[in-house]
C-alpha cells in the first residue's frame, strides 16, 4: 500500500523551505506518513514539529540512495523543498536524482520557475570572502528542471503570477490562543517591555566562517556582534521601552544600556510561532522571509531592512560603525533585497503582483532614523497592513493539503 509521502528538504542553511514543509504538510500528518529527509542538523527541528525524520545520504553512493528512497514501493509521493537549493548548495545527488521516482512536486518560494536563471551573488564579490568563495561565489546557475516537473508557489511569500500553482501557506481559520504575556514572561521579557524579534539572515553569518563547522565561531560572533550592536541602537531610539531578542546559537555581548536585550538558541516551529504572535515587531534582513511572512499571518508587524539606496544617517554612532564595518568587512554595504546575496533586480517576478510584499514596510538598511521612525510608528499603530494584503491575496487560494494531494493525484 502507498501511504508514505517522502520531503526531501536539502538545506542545511536555509530553514524557510523547510518551514513552509512542515506548515503546508501539517494537516496531512492524520492521514499520512510523512517522512522527511534533511540534512542531519535538521532532524531535531522536524521531530519537535511531529513529523519522522532522516539524514540524507552523503558521498558517493547519495545518488544510488535517493533514487531507492523516492522509487521505493510504499511511497506515494515527492515533495522537494525547495528545487532552487540545488543552485545554492552543494549535495551529493541532483534535482533528477530526487525526481526519478515516485510522482514528485517542487515548491518554488522565490518564483525562480524551470530556468534556468543566473543569479549574482553580492556577498561572493566582497573582499572578505575571497576564501569562501566555494560556497559564496560572484555568481550561480540555477539550472534547467524538468518541464514536467510541478512548481507550487506558497503565498504570502510567492507572487500570484500563475494562480493555478499557488496556496494559501497560512490558514486564518485556526486561531492562535496562546496568552501573549505567558510568551513574553516564559522569555523574561520585563513587565512594560514592547517585544521586538530580531530575524537574521543565517547565511549572513555563515559567509564569515567555512560553513560546514556548524559550531560556535569566533569570527562568526564577532560579525554578529557588531549587526546587534546596530540594533541595539536602533531600540534605544524608538523612544519607548523595549526587550530585544535575537534568535542565535551564539552567547552575544552588546552595550545593551537603556534596553533589554535577550539571545535565544533556536525554537522549534511551534515555540516560534508563539513567540512571532507575542511579538509587538519583527524585523528581517530578508524580503522574502518565510518567518516574517509567519509574523504578518500572525497580525505581528513586520519590517524589512533593505539596502536599495544605500542612504546612511550621519549620527557619530553610524559614522564610527561604517569605519569599523569597512575596516573588517570590505564591500559589506551592497544592495540587497535578500541578505545576504543581494538579488534587487532577480525577484522581480516574486514581486510581481504580489499584494503582501507591496504592503511591506520597508527600511533603509542603514539609516537608523528612517529605521527608528518606521519602528515607532509600527509598533504605536499595531500596523496591520500585511495581514490585511495577506488575507485578501489568499482568499480563493487552495490549501496547501488540497493543492499537494490534487498535484500528486493521492
Amino acid at each position: 500500500m502507498q501511504n508514505v509521502i517522502k520531503v526531501i528538504a536539502p538545506s542545511s542553511f536555509s530553514m524557510g523551505e523547510l518551514a513552509n514543509a512542515m506548515t503546508a504538510l501539517a494537516p496531512m500528518k492524520e492521514m499520512w506518513q510523512i517522512c522527511f529527509l534533511v540534512s542531519r542538523k535538521n532532524i531535531a527541528y522536524v521531530h519537535s514539529a511531529g513529523f519522522s525524520a532522516r539524514a540524507l545520504p552523503t558521498g558517493r553512493n547519495a545518488p544510488v540512495m535517493i533514487r531507492q528512497e523516492v522509487s521505493a514501493p510504499e511511497v506515494a509521493g515527492v515533495i522537494i523543498a525547495d528545487h532552487h537549493l540545488f543552485g545554492l548548495e552543494h549535495f551529493s545527488f541532483s534535482l533528477d536524482d530526487a525526481c526519478s521516482g515516485a510522482p514528485t512536486l517542487a515548491f518554488d518560494s522565490l518564483c525562480f520557475g524551470h530556468g534556468p536563471v543566473h543569479l549574482e551573488m553580492a556577498v561572493g564579490k566582497c573582499e572578505y570572502t575571497k576564501a569562501m568563495r566555494h560556497w559564496f561565489p560572484p555568481s550561480v546557475n540555477l539550472p534547467q528542471s524538468l518541464d514536467t516537473l510541478p512548481l507550487l508557489r506558497p503565498v504570502p511569500v510567492a507572487g500570484i503570477t500563475r494562480p493555478e500553482w499557488c496556496f494559501k501557506l497560512f490558514s486564518q481559520s485556526k486561531q492562535l490562543t496562546m496568552d501573549n504575556l505567558k510568551v513574553k514572561q516564559c522569555l523574561g521579557v520585563e513587565s512594560g517591555r514592547k517585544l521586538v524579534v530580531i530575524g537574521l539572515s543565517a547565511w549572513a553569518s555563515m559567509a564569515m566562517l567555512q560553513p560546514g563547522i556548524g559550531v560556535p565561531n569566533q569570527q562568526r560572533t564577532r560579525y554578529l556582534e557588531y549587526r546587534f550592536r546596530w540594533l541595539c541602537e536602533l531600540m534605544r531610539r524608538i523612544g519607548a521601552p523595549i526587550a530585544l531578542l535575537g534568535i542565535t546559537p551564539e552567547s552575544i555581548e552588546v552595550d545593551n544600556s537603556g534596553i533589554q536585550f535577550i539571545d535565544h538558541d533556536y525554537l522549534s516551529l511551534d515555540a516560534f510561532t508563539q513567540v512571532l504572535a507575542a511579538a509587538d515587531l519583527y524585523i528581517s534582513d530578508n524580503l522574502t522571509s518565510g518567518a516574517m511572512a509567519r509574523a504578518a499571518a500572525l497580525g505581528t508587524p513586520v519590517m524589512a531592512f533593505v539596502n536599495q539606496r544605500n542612504e546612511w544617517d550621519n549620527s557619530d554612532f553610524t559614522n564610527d560603525w561604517r569605519k569599523e564595518m569597512d575596516r573588517n568587512y570590505s564591500g559589506f554595504d551592497f544592495q540587497y533585497l535578500v541578505h545576504p546575496f543581494g538579488w534587487a533586480k532577480e525577484l522581480a517576478p516574486l514581486l510581481a503582483n504580489n499584494a503582501y510584499l507591496a504592503a511591506l514596510p520597508r527600511a533603509e538598511a542603514y539609516d537608523l532614523d528612517a529605521q527608528a521612525s518606521l519602528a515607532r510608528e509600527l509598533i504605536d499603530n499595531h500596523d496591520t497592513r500585511c495581514l490585511d494584503a495577506l488575507l485578501l491575496q489568499t482568499r480563493d487560494l487552495p490549501s496547501g493539503p488540497e493543492i499537494i494531494t490534487k498535484t500528486l493525484n493521492l
